[in-house]
């Protein structure tokens, strides 16, 4: 958003602000993926080539309910 308030601000241009919006944002994901990876609890659901959010929600369902099984 700080993109945006800059052009309205007339720091940039509408099209600058967008292209510096779309970086800061592939910047953060990467920043989230390099954390995520540290993390050896995390568990990854790998998609093939068509995303399935059916098979998605089922899976992360039951990761989320054999790791509230295991702390009791």
């Amino acid at each position: 958003y700080k993109e945006i308030a800059a052009a309205q601000r007339g720091e940039c241009t509408r099209e600058e602000a967008i292209a510096a919006g779309k970086k800061a944002s592939r910047n953060y994901a990467k920043r989230q993926l390099t954390w995520l990876r540290q993390d050896l609890t995390a568990q990854w659901i790998k998609w093939g080539n068509e995303i399935d959010f059916e098979l998605g929600l089922r899976l992360s369902t039951d990761i989320l309910k054999s790791q509230i099984y295991n702390r009791q």
